[in-house]
């Protein structure tokens, strides 16, 4: 490789740094009561898997979303499990509700995918919802 490019990469990589730190500093869940936070971000690189960690730490007891509309898809936290969701934030409410008895894959905790195999899904996303991390 040669110094330019070495270079190119170097200054990507700290532009994505960047906005990582960024949305870890300014982006809040607000929890109260029983509700969910749903929260939906627009960001430049694809850092929702790098944010994932901070707040899997930071909010560990409360149940959250956050839902990277720039590229349709996001991350649900609940009872210490994480997984990638499709579903946009609006039509996510009917899984949180009281009166929803569908089972969630959360309860049943797989292997964390890699965003290259998360990205070979696309065709299927319709058919798979909700899918569990580690």
């Amino acid at each position: 490789m040669s110094v330019t490019n070495n270079l190119h990469i170097e200054q990507l990589a700290n532009l994505v740094e960047k906005e990582k730190w960024t949305i870890e500093r300014k982006l809040f869940i607000d929890h109260t009561g029983d509700s969910i936070s749903i929260n939906t971000i627009q960001p430049k690189f694809n850092v929702l898997p790098l944010i994932s960690k901070f707040f899997r730490t930071r909010y560990k007891e409360q149940e959250w979303v956050i839902y990277d509309s720039k590229r349709s898809y996001g991350l649900h936290h609940r009872n210490g499990a994480m997984a990638f969701t499709t579903l946009p934030p609006d039509q996510l409410e009917p899984f949180f509700s009281e009166n929803y008895s569908g089972a969630s894959s959360l309860d049943r905790p797989e292997k964390m995918d890699t965003p290259e195999q998360h990205s070979l899904r696309k065709s299927d996303r319709k058919s798979r919802h909700i899918q569990a991390v580690a």
